[in-house]
């Protein structure tokens, strides 16, 4: 039976705070690597080294902690090496990259200085995934009927199968479920479209859910905007991949202006949990330059909301940091970095 936590009744802690001690890595006038078109993915090692998955080649960028370039690897393709369209990578503890390519539908496994190292197939279409810091992977694929059908993945071993979770019946589907996986092996995940966050134990035994009680908030014009310039820019690139393998070419429909709608109450890839296992929730009830996060500690109770000033388009949770990658008051893109730290 599915038991309801609403947080909001629970709160003891508050929330830990962010402070940006570290300058922006990007620049809008790079030629280089700097220089970034659309981030996919973030992530940060022990020792603040930082990873960034671009939309433009070289698709896989590591910085050093001070913000200085080490490598960067990976063009447009579907060879060996090669990514269509990454949708969550993880820096490891040794030091190795792994990518999750939902288009391709495989895990790259990159050796510390860039090298291909491994490639793994998936063998079906993945919408999610949670990467922990040795490598362990869980892999959510939907199949738009009524599971999410979980796979996990480590280095050197082959995906295999290890359960699903069933949506709700007769409740509105998330459209971007999301999942996350604690260091104890505690499950949450996104399913539906009210604010609720599924909580299952490591051995599946109990099952449980957040709840709060908060009103979905309206889009303004320009966050409706970049919407629909995202959708359209990820309709187009998976046109080309299918226009690719039927030998044809299809054209998409002009778009026109929409009024603002409704937010959802979570942004996509919206669950993160820490070392303490306080899980990150990234809402959309930010506006056009903040973010708002909701922490939970490792009962469920709310500690709080987290406002950064910082439109978050991706981000994570590692290492003492998070980071995100966001426009700057310039309108270009850029990875930012704060300290987290207990009150």
């Amino acid at each position: 039976m599915l038991g309801l936590l609403p947080a909001q009744l629970h709160a003891q802690r508050t929330a830990p705070q962010l402070r940006e001690d570290l300058p922006p890595i990007g620049c809008a006038e790079c030629s280089d690597a700097r220089r970034f078109d659309e981030v996919l993915a973030v992530d940060v090692g022990p020792g603040g080294a930082i990873l960034v998955v671009d939309n433009s080649p070289p698709m896989v960028r590591l910085f050093d902690h001070t913000g200085r370039l080490t490598w960067a690897v990976g063009t447009k393709g579907a060879g060996p090496g090669e990514f269509r369209l990454p949708i969550a990578a993880r820096l490891l503890d040794d030091g190795s990259v792994v990518v999750i390519d939902m288009t391709l539908r495989r895990i790259t496994h990159l050796h510390p200085d860039g090298r291909l190292r491994s490639t793994t197939p998936i063998g079906q279409y993945v919408g999610a995934a949670s990467i922990d810091a040795r490598g362990l992977t869980l892999l959510a694929s939907d199949d738009f009927v009524g599971a999410l059908r979980l796979l996990e993945w480590s280095p050197g071993t082959a995906v295999r199968s290890v359960g699903a979770l069933q949506f709700p019946a007769e409740r509105p589907r998330a459209p971007m479920p999301s999942i996350a996986r604690a260091t104890d092996g505690r499950l949450a995940a996104v399913l539906v479209t009210d604010y609720e966050i599924m909580m299952r134990a490591a051995d599946a035994s109990t099952r449980d859910a957040i709840t709060r009680d908060v009103e979905r908030v309206r889009r303004t014009q320009r966050e409706e905007d970049e919407l629909q310039e995202r959708l359209q820019r990820r309709g187009a690139q998976l046109r080309g991949v299918e226009d690719q393998a039927r030998g044809g070419s299809s054209t998409a429909a002009a778009s026109r202006p929409r009024a603002p709608g409704l937010k959802m109450h979570f942004a996509g890839d919206a669950l993160r949990f820490d070392a303490a296992s306080n899980l990150w929730v990234s809402t959309q009830r930010g506006g056009d330059t903040t973010t708002v996060l909701d922490i939970f500690d490792s009962r469920g109770a709310f500690r709080g909301p987290i406002l950064v000033h910082a439109k978050n388009t991706v981000w994570t949770i590692a290492n003492g940091w998070f980071v995100s990658g966001s426009l700057n008051a310039d309108d270009y893109l850029v990875v930012r970095r704060w300290k987290v730290t207990e009150r």
